[in-house]
Parts: structure tokens; C-alpha cells; sequence
């Protein structure tokens, strides 16, 4: 092994400790943030260790074909004590404001479709309820004023289909009833 591969393999070995401090410290401060149930951190501890070994064989193996020395593992420690030294506190609180900042812009994106889709639709279904209730009022009135003189003429006539179709009458009008008093009710909860 040359001596640029050494020092390429060790300066690789440096990084990969510090970057599986970098791994570290996100582990840390997921678990702080996140209740996370034991077994979850359990799975987490080994695809930290999973994807440490790999970050550090792979590199291994691309920069000396995989020759194992005991400096390497120094370089390793070096880096993983360098790390911890001087940039830890400085990485924590970038992760942290990182994850406020995911926070808020989820926050953020809930408020907007809010507004922008659900009050509008909210609106415009209030806004045709009205309109249909509205007209629905107008024509049983267009249809009260014109069937009362038929009503009169034709009522020796209808009053026995009369007694047939009251039940049914006023069943469907008790349905309604319960309907816009439901709808109602959904309304003012709903807002």
C-alpha cells in the first residue's frame, strides 16, 4: 500500500468518524424529541450500527481494497473525539432548529389548504343550502297558491286519497324535521 492510499485512507477514516458522530447526534436528538416506544429505539440502535459498519468497510474498501490496520481505528476514533470536541453542540441545535423548522412549514401547509380549500367549499356548500332551501320555500308557496282553488273545487274528490297519503305525508315531513335539525346541529359544531 502506498503512502498517498495510507493517507487518503486515513483522512477517509477521520471523516467517517465524525460522520458517524453526525449520525450519533441525529440519533440523540430524534429520540429526545420523539417518544419513541423501546423497541423502535431497539431497531434504531442497530440500523445506526448497521449503516456505521457500512459507511466505514465501504470506504474501506474503496479507498485500500479492504486492508484492515490498527491506525484506521485510531483515525476513526480521532475523528469520532474531534467531533464530539468541537462541533456537536453546533450540529444539535442546527438539527433541532431544523426540525422546528419542518414543524412549521407542516403547520404551516394545514393552515393554507384550510383556508384555501376547506372554508371556500364550507361557503359554497352554506351558500347552496340557502339558495336550495330558499327555493324550495318559494315553490311549496307557488304551489299553495295554485293548488288552493283546485284544493276547493277538487276536495270531495281527494279528501279520500287524502286519508291514504297522510301517513306517508307526514312521515316524510317528520324525516325532514330530523334531517334539518341534524344538519343544523352539524353546522354550529362544525363552525
Amino acid at each position: 500500500m502506498t503512502l498517498v492510499t495510507q493517507w487518503t485512507t486515513m483522512g477517509l477514516m477521520l471523516g467517517s468518524g465524525i460522520l458517524i458522530g453526525v449520525i450519533l447526534d441525529f440519533y440523540r436528538v430524534v429520540t429526545q424529541r420523539f417518544r419513541l416506544k423501546r423497541w423502535i429505539v431497539s431497531l434504531i440502535d442497530l440500523m445506526y450500527w448497521m449503516v456505521s459498519s457500512l459507511l466505514v468497510f465501504g470506504l474501506l474498501l474503496w479507498s485500500n481494497w479492504g486492508e484492515l490496520r490498527f491506525y484506521l481505528f485510531i483515525a476513526i476514533c480521532l475523528g469520532f473525539l474531534l467531533y464530539f470536541r468541537w462541533f456537536s453542540q453546533m450540529v444539535i441545535r442546527f438539527i433541532r432548529v431544523l426540525f422546528q423548522l419542518v414543524e412549521w412549514v407542516i403547520h404551516f401547509l394545514g393552515q393554507a389548504v384550510y383556508t384555501v380549500v376547506y372554508i371556500p367549499l364550507s361557503f359554497m356548500a352554506r351558500s347552496l343550502w340557502t339558495c336550495a332551501r330558499a327555493v324550495a320555500r318559494g315553490a311549496w308557496t307557488l304551489v299553495r297558491w295554485v293548488c288552493l282553488p283546485l284544493a276547493w273545487l277538487l276536495g270531495p274528490l281527494v279528501r279520500p286519497l287524502w286519508r291514504r297519503m297522510r301517513p306517508h305525508v307526514d312521515q316524510a315531513r317528520s324525516f325532514l324535521r330530523r334531517f334539518g335539525a341534524w344538519w343544523k346541529k352539524k353546522r354550529e359544531k362544525g363552525g
